[in-house]
């Protein structure tokens, strides 16, 4: 996961299922660039984990610290 800076994600909600957990998380636009040119996986441990994009807000200015999505 070279590349990931995970210290500003903001985890917004958390449920347990049966199949496993399932997290929203609040990441900058950097991160989900990352994610995207990596298909969306991540490792977590040895397992390979699948993300999904919820909610991609921009706002009106192009600085990519004011710029967030949820995945």
């Amino acid at each position: 996961n070279g590349g990931l800076s995970t210290e500003s994600w903001k985890v917004l909600h958390s449920k347990q299922t049966d199949k496993g957990q399932t997290l929203v998380c609040l990441v900058d636009m950097e991160t989900v660039r990352t994610l995207e040119s990596r298909q969306m996986q991540i490792y977590l441990g040895f397992n390979k984990v699948k993300l999904s994009i919820l909610d991609k807000k921009k706002v009106e200015h192009e600085d990519s610290a004011d710029q967030s999505a949820q995945v």
